[in-house]
């Protein structure tokens, strides 16, 4: 007999939020006012609240906007070169064609700005003038100085590429060259050098294991494990994305402590109503949607494949990457198909063979950059172990990069029907193993 519970209601409350929000997501038509100067020259002027660096140009993000004397309270992205730099905080000012958004090649570019609550772009040739400085938010600005010194003191600790590679690892900061991206992105380990949910999420699940093994107490081990995810939030620089990211590593925290599937159901349920109930064009972010089935997968299916890997060692929690792999990579399938129209194969050879290392890489890495601080030519000895990881990641890149296991360019149909496969998949999964492990209703 069907029994009324408080978190049955709660379950249910939360399911219709989400749906209706994706409904208001599909048919929110944002007026932003600066769509009225849509394919004008205008003069902008504005406080820099974001900024990406890449080899050629600085992506710069604009807030609190002045366009031909008109207050607007909008963000914008200007492209521009990449001397002299700006930074976060600066007041600007430039003369630019600012551009409407459009989709192109089936991507949704539009709408993964709007998910970001930019509405227009504009492309220059000059660095915009710098009016001002230290129009920033203190706490971001503070957060962001100390990032900067952290990334100075690994460039002068280690070479590249294992610099950029440590550097992504610990901070999500992409500074790889575009030979570089592109091996990445034909092994499938991009997540691996930015700071996505994957990353927390695989992290996370390897060292509460790994601290447990060292006879660390479960509720110390979580503690501890809390404030790491909390103090990568803040050094990688606490915006949407990576804090998103936190809160999902910390749900599969809680999760492995809790050890109740049922409860995390509607944590979970909570946590992705509350993000989209601010922003409901978050539904169009891929790292939102991949953050989510990730999330679902290490809470709920890597348990089960772990038990089910049992003559696979636990040492060095060989045993849990995999399973975190294993998980992730099924879960994410039909976001990858449908998003990106491509997948690697190569992807679960590379992700099962660096994924163990990434934990001691990690640590090993931050404690050299912390020795620089104190004395460089200690820290030169002590970066020797995560120098040798991180070399042999790259090789591993590199080597299966070469590999004809890349597909790009999949058609539309083929990936609906890779989907519908998939979510028989899953059902058929719930129905012969899963019942036998948690109890979701």
């Amino acid at each position: 007999m069907f029994k009324i519970t408080p978190s049955r209601v709660l379950r249910v409350v939360c399911v219709s939020f989400l749906f209706l929000t994706i409904l208001l997501a599909l048919t929110f038509d944002h007026q932003s006012k600066v769509s009225d100067f849509y394919g004008q020259s205008v003069r902008i002027s504005g406080t820099i609240v974001d900024i990406d660096y890449s080899e050629t140009r600085q992506k710069i993000i604009v807030y609190y906007l002045l366009i031909d004397d008109a207050e607007i309270k909008d963000r914008i992205i200007i492209f521009a070169p990449l001397y002299p730099p700006l930074s976060y905080g600066d007041l600007i000012s430039t003369r630019c064609l600012l551009e409407k958004p459009e989709p192109f090649e089936e991507f949704r570019y539009d709408r993964y700005l709007a998910a970001k609550k930019v509405y227009a772009t504009c492309f220059v040739n000059s660095v915009p003038l710098k009016l001002d400085s230290g129009k920033a938010n203190q706490i971001k600005d503070i957060i962001l100085r100390s990032r900067a010194l952290f990334i100075s003191h690994l460039d002068k600790t280690f070479g590249e590429p294992h610099g950029s590679l440590l550097a992504g690892l610990l901070l999500g900061e992409q500074r790889f060259t575009d030979e570089w991206q592109e091996k990445f992105l034909r092994t499938g380990t991009t997540h691996i050098v930015a700071a996505s949910g994957y990353n927390v999420f695989v992290v996370v699940y390897l060292m509460t294991g790994l601290l447990a093994s060292f006879g660390i107490k479960r509720s110390r081990a979580i503690s501890l494990m809390v404030a790491s995810v909390v103090c990568y939030v803040i050094l990688a620089g606490a915006d949407a994305a990576v804090v998103r990211a936190g809160v999902m590593g910390i749900l599969v925290l809680l999760s492995r402590y809790l050890g109740r599937s049922s409860t995390m159901v509607n944590v979970l349920l909570i946590t992705a109503s509350l993000m989209l109930l601010e922003n409901p064009l978050m539904i169009f972010d891929v790292g939102f949607r991949l953050s989510m089935f990730s999330t679902i997968a290490l809470i709920y299916l890597a348990p089960v494949i772990d038990k089910k890997l049992k003559f696979i060692p636990k040492t060095f929690e060989i045993r849990s990457s995999i399973s975190a792999t294993l998980s992730a990579t099924f879960m994410a399938l039909p976001v990858i198909l449908l998003s990106f129209k491509s997948f690697s194969f190569a992807s679960i050879i590379t992700n099962l063979l660096i994924l163990p290392f990434i934990p001691y890489v990690m640590g090993l890495g931050a404690l050299a950059v912390a020795t620089s601080f104190l004395n460089v030519q200690i820290a030169a000895i002590v970066s020797g172990p995560a120098w040798a990881i991180l070399s042999v990641m790259l090789w591993v890149i590199k080597t299966v990069s070469d590999l004809p296991l890349f597909i790009s360019n999949i058609p539309v149909c083929i990936s609906v029907v890779v989907t519908i496969i998939w979510i028989t998949s899953v059902y058929i999964l719930w129905k012969l193993i899963g019942k036998k492990y948690y109890a979701f209703v």
